[in-house]
């Protein structure tokens, strides 16, 4: 079995740099605790027991919580998708 490999916090803000660069709209972090609660839902668990089960599940997590928590200025969405 693959261990599980989540995004860290540098990757997901760069993610969302790339796509304000390519697509327009406002950069910045509007609230920072909220981004890290959301990138923290995914890998949410008890040792290896994961609430979300599978990687689409995760994969999921991250869009919703992301989109949810609205952490940046602008693309939320955009970011979340990529994520």
């Amino acid at each position: 079995m693959r261990e599980t490999v989540f995004l860290c916090l540098e990757e997901v803000i760069e993610i969302h740099n790339d796509q304000i660069e390519r697509y327009g709209g406002h950069p910045g972090i509007r609230d920072m605790e909220l981004l890290k609660s959301a990138m923290a839902m995914p890998a949410a668990g008890s040792g290896e027991n994961y609430l979300h089960t599978d990687i689409y599940e995760m994969a999921a997590a991250y869009l919703y919580h992301i989109v949810r928590n609205h952490p940046f200025t602008d693309g939320n969405k955009r970011a979340s998708v990529v994520a």
